[in-house]
């Protein structure tokens, strides 16, 4: 299932003011020469850490690629959470990283859908309702936040819809899907 179109959301959202952050570590345990992010990087070339990520600490849903511009062979892993340790095995050498969510408060509802799988290609960020993605292929998709989000198969919201919940259940409020096919 590809989507085209429109997204609503129905209910004002709520504030914490936390933001997403990771730090990548090159050994195991959370050790070693480090780098913190608080936002994408495309190119991990760029910060001389392509290829060695072995742990990290991850606030929000941070998203891990092995190939740069946020592309992946199989080799992609997500890990969402607070305060978040994460280890990788010797199988992933990650170049390039982002997370999902808002820049400035990771609680804040909204919804991000990606051109490819698992999150990858171009990314469209929203924390309203949209009469058109403008083209966008949406192959996978990440709400964040206490409120559903509406999707719909054609713009101007028309068409079979569907309905996306977070799991508000848990200190980090989200829901995801990697693949429509």
């Amino acid at each position: 299932m590809k989507l085209h179109a429109a997204i609503l959301l129905t209910v004002a959202t709520l504030a914490y003011g936390l933001q997403s952050t990771t730090t990548v570590f090159d050994m195991p345990g959370q050790s070693g020469d480090s780098r913190t992010f608080t936002t994408f990087v495309a190119d991990l070339r760029a910060e001389n850490f392509d290829g060695v990520i072995k742990s990290a600490d991850n606030t929000g849903m941070w998203m891990y690629y092995d190939e740069i511009n946020y592309s992946s062979d199989y080799g992609m892993n997500v890990v969402w959470g607070l305060n978040n340790d994460a280890e990788f095995d010797n199988t992933h050498a990650f170049s390039s990283i982002r997370y999902a969510g808002s820049s400035e408060d990771l609680y804040t509802s909204s919804f991000m859908v990606y051109e490819g799988d698992w999150f990858g290609g171009a990314e469209y960020y929203g924390e309203t309702s949209i009469p058109s993605l403008s083209g966008l292929k949406v192959s996978s998709l990440v709400v964040i936040g206490d409120y559903a989000w509406t999707f719909y198969d054609y713009e101007n919201w028309e068409g079979h819809c569907f309905c996306v919940y977070p799991d508000t259940s848990n200190e980090f409020p989200m829901e995801w899907s990697s693949s429509w096919r």
